[in-house]
């Protein structure tokens, strides 16, 4: 007997949707760091993304603008071995999370130059409707992070990317008994202006949960 069309094309769905359900999401977790705070928070998020079945992050570092005089000054130190974002690593990222201190409230030139670098990307279309979400650092606990978290959006509106939020509510955000640099636009760390403080167990806590929350939408979005 002649299988009918209808039956041979909701065979074919199921088949599509069994080898979706095995497809692998990829994250691309993309930051800049100088004194390692948003080195700590990006492996935590990577970790965090990772608990998620059929999800994968991979760790890129923004590529470095100061001299190694000026780094020398800062008491930098050396760049840990992580491999250096370009325009590709985004664009094969099913979504991308994006990492950075802030400069007087805003995102540092070490980002922007690399959005600035992604305009054979925008020509094409080639990150609408790719996820991002962001994760930062900061001299204190009004030092800005909100602001600079903004600051990406006009990079993400123009590029036709999705912006995703913390995306949690409750307690561990709103407390004010223990000091933290997290928001609703994303988790993050008070580093002090003498950079001496290192992210806290709930910085850390609040990192993973978003990067659960990250890859949770992203492999929807992709599926």
């Amino acid at each position: 007997m002649q299988k009918s069309k209808r039956t041979t094309e909701f065979a074919s769905s199921n088949n599509n949707n069994n080898n979706n359900n095995n497809k692998m999401t990829k994250i691309a977790i993309v930051f800049y760091s100088t004194f390692g705070h948003v080195t700590k928070m990006a492996t935590a998020i990577q970790t965090g993304i990772q608990s998620i079945p059929n999800v994968e992050a991979e760790l890129y570092q923004v590529k470095e603008t100061l001299n190694d005089q000026v780094l020398a000054k800062l008491h930098a130190p050396p760049k840990l071995d992580f491999p250096v974002a370009t325009p590709d690593v985004l664009k094969n990222a099913d979504g991308i999370m994006l990492g950075f201190p802030t400069h007087f409230g805003m995102v540092p030139a070490q980002m922007k130059a690399l959005f600035d670098s992604c305009g054979a990307l925008w020509m094409k279309g080639e990150l609408i409707g790719k996820p991002c979400g962001v994760f930062f650092s900061c001299g204190s606990r009004g030092g800005g992070q909100e602001v600079s978290a903004m600051s990406t959006t006009p990079y993400i509106a123009h590029l036709g990317m999705l912006f995703v939020p913390l995306a949690l509510r409750g307690n561990i955000i709103e407390a004010s008994d223990e000091l933290h640099g997290c928001s609703l636009w994303g988790s993050g760390t008070v580093a002090n202006s003498d950079r001496s403080r290192q992210p806290s167990d709930l910085e850390l806590k609040v990192a993973q949960m978003q990067g659960q929350k990250f890859a949770e939408i992203t492999k929807k979005l992709s599926a």
